[in-house]
């Protein structure tokens, strides 16, 4: 794997409370969207070393 890709990983753990679960105790898509949108912005600034 390229070291560039390796130095770009991101992990991000989150704490799952019932005020993000929708009546099915799923979690809400938009939440979880939100999220996954954080981490690619993160993964793609440590990966381009910019500041967007």
């Amino acid at each position: 794997m390229n070291d560039s890709i390796k130095k770009s990983e991101t992990r991000q753990f989150k704490v799952i409370f019932p005020s993000t679960l929708n009546d099915h105790d799923t979690l809400f898509g938009g939440t979880a969207m939100q999220w996954m949108d954080e981490v690619a912005y993160i993964t793609a600034t440590r990966f381009t070393r910019k500041k967007w």
